[in-house]
């Protein structure tokens, strides 16, 4: 019997599927009869997933708005970093930091992971 999707087995003669192994945090697989952790796939950048066992790229999560997160097989949303001060970012899954948007000219912003050009604040009068 093979192993199911999110599952490997690198051993020989088995006797059951409880020495199926599950693919960990950060990864999914979804063939039947993987032979290694390698056949585990890391979720891709702008993505973290905490459970093991996972079988679609589905169940990778895309980091939030006003985040973004550049490498793979991130097992917890705190690998999503914020947008510094000054920018903004609307869209999930951003995978550089170049995705946050700079406010724009005559504006200011001092928080961190913000979401919306309107974030960004007016300069005062003669500033």
């Amino acid at each position: 019997v093979l192993c199911g999707a999110g599952k490997y087995q690198t051993g020989q003669g088995m006797v059951n599927e409880s020495a199926c192994l599950v693919c960990g945090a950060g990864k999914y697989q979804s063939a039947l009869g993987t032979v290694n952790e390698s056949g585990c796939v890391l979720c891709g950048a702008g993505k973290y997933q905490a459970g093991v066992g996972m079988v679609n790229e589905s169940d990778c999560v895309l980091c939030g708005a006003g985040k973004y997160q550049t490498g793979q097989g991130m097992v917890n949303e705190s690998a999503c970093l914020v947008c510094g001060a000054g920018k903004y970012q609307s869209a999930l899954g951003t995978v550089n930091e170049s995705g946050c948007v700079l406010c724009g000219a005559g504006k200011y912003q001092a928080g961190v992971g913000m979401v919306n050009e309107s974030d960004c604040v007016l300069c005062g009068a003669g500033k």
